[in-house]
């Protein structure tokens, strides 16, 4: 997921107290529609309100309760880290 600059932009809803951390990136961002849903969370097509490139931002559900959704949450997060995308 790529954000202002070619660097990638990624949310994380409410895992454990960064939600006014999220809600204040989103500002930045127009959410367009809603890409998909699965288990651990949604994604959205989003535009930069600056720059207006567009961006896919992934929003995990809560989880604070659960470490192995918490693990599969930011194992996905390293993942993505390492993707180049054009």
């Amino acid at each position: 997921m790529r954000g202002e600059g070619g660097r990638r932009t990624l949310t994380r809803g409410t895992i454990k107290g960064r939600t006014r951390v999220s809600s204040r990136l989103m500002e930045k961002y127009e959410k367009l529609s809603k890409i998909g849903e699965g288990s651990y969370g949604v994604v959205y097509k989003c535009r930069n309100r600056e720059t207006g490139s567009l961006v896919a931002i992934k929003k995990f559900v809560e989880s604070e309760d659960d470490p192995l959704i918490k693990k599969i949450a930011l194992r996905e997060i390293r993942m993505l880290k390492q993707l180049h995308h054009p």
